[in-house]
């Protein structure tokens, strides 16, 4: 016997392992089958002969393959020019093996059907839509804050905290209910954590992070719009940060300043995270927040990270927007090559220089 939670209602519930699929409690009302995840599906319900066909076509293809194989290599004559009679009947049986497999798999295995959108769903699908102006008119204020991570070799760049001021105002003024009913804390003066209680204090909490800073738009005059006016332009919002990442900010934002108005209350205590230096590595805010978090003991049962996008010509050969769902983290590796060469002077160059050398390096790295 294991245990099982369904997502939907979030009822734990105990099934036997044997038991490939099994709908949730009643209780749940959506009648949502779940998989074991260990590797029996449909193996062993409904039926034994249902079971056994579906292992015949997921691995029919195999076993004819191997079939051919076998009857190349084993049933042909090695001294004669042409196969044998048996050879050619072994070769028959496993084509019409594979052509009754490939059938019955057409037949037979039917795609899982997409569940049906609740009403609930449905009604909060078009109260969003509804509201989507108003959504795109508070992300626009938000890209007008010039909130820039510069790092250190940026001799150009100044870190303007007044910025970072001038945002989390704005999110104040736009979010009473979150800022009324979450306790908001500030670290490291730009960065803000936004903690939401839930009802069972004995479930572990779990953690959105996104961040509120964004990179500098050198040559501005090469944009099509301003990068800081936040414009809304052919049904797109344009500005440095509207996908990297101040989109994120504001969509969690506005999801719980509507969950709240809804009187809805969650289980598990959820914590937003929202660093100001992401940009140059995150050691005054993601880092700050951790530390932060760690001296309060508080661990957590998982991390949302910022995530892709919703993007049209990513996917070759696909058309439609795509969401992307990242699944893993990028790492990144920081290198320092030196070059030793023997001094000498511009006006007798040696063939080949540090600069040349060093070149050749780093293109291999690139490679």
């Amino acid at each position: 016997m294991s245990d099982f939670l369904c997502l939907p209602c979030e009822e734990t519930f105990v099934v036997p392992r044997s038991k490939a699929r099994y709908r949730c409690t009643p209780s749940c009302g959506r009648g949502n089958f779940y998989d074991c995840g260990h590797g029996h599906v449909d193996a062993t319900a409904p039926g034994l002969f249902h079971g056994v066909t579906v292992l015949f076509l997921r691995y029919g293809v195999t076993l004819s393959a191997f079939v051919v194989a076998a009857a190349a290599s084993g049933t042909a004559d090695p001294e004669a020019p042409t196969w044998t009679s048996r050879s050619f009947g072994a070769v028959a049986v496993a084509a019409a093996l594979l052509l009754v497999s490939l059938v019955l798999r057409a037949v037979i295995l039917k795609p899982h059907k997409r569940p049906s959108v609740s009403a609930i769903d449905e009604q909060m699908l078009q109260s969003c839509m509804a509201k989507r102006e108003a959504y795109a008119q508070r992300l626009s204020a938000a890209l007008r804050c010039k909130t820039i991570s510069y790092d250190k070799y940026d001799s150009e760049g100044k870190f303007d905290a007044s910025e970072f001021s001038k945002l989390h105002a704005l999110l104040e003024e736009n979010f009473p209910r979150v800022h009324e009913s979450l306790k908001r804390t500030v670290i490291n003066e730009h960065s803000l954590i936004f903690e939401w209680s839930g009802t069972d204090e004995s479930e572990l909490p779990y953690m959105v992070y996104a961040h509120l800073d964004v990179v500098p738009a050198p040559q501005e005059e090469k944009w099509l719009v301003n990068p800081w006016a936040g414009e809304v332009k052919d049904g797109c919002i344009w500005g440095r940060g509207a996908i990297d990442d101040k989109q994120a900010v504001l969509g969690h934002l506005e999801a719980i300043e509507e969950l709240l108005a809804s009187g809805f209350k969650p289980r598990r205590t959820i914590f937003l995270c929202f660093g100001h230096d992401e940009e140059v590595g995150g050691k005054e805010g993601a880092l700050r927040i951790a530390e932060h978090l760690a001296e309060r003991g508080i661990r957590f049962e998982f991390m949302l990270d910022e995530g892709l996008f919703v993007i049209d010509g990513v996917v070759p050969g696909h058309k439609s927007p795509v969401a992307m769902v990242c699944i893993a983290e990028k790492g990144f590796l920081s290198v320092r090559l030196t070059v030793e060469c023997d001094p000498g002077h511009a006006s007798s160059p040696p063939k080949e220089g540090a600069i040349g050398i060093l070149s050749r390096a780093l293109s291999r790295l690139e490679r």
